[in-house]
């Protein structure tokens, strides 16, 4: 989005995790968040 590509998961995206990309992907920091979250 915002014409960005997104890197897509390897595994499907849980609910509610929409947002959650989107807000990391807007830090630039997917993995990043993903290391916090786990």
């Amino acid at each position: 989005m915002n014409g960005v590509p997104q890197p897509t998961p390897a595994t499907p995206p849980k609910p509610g995790s929409g947002h959650l990309r989107d807000a990391s992907a807007r830090f630039g920091g997917d993995e990043a968040t993903l290391r916090e979250l786990h």
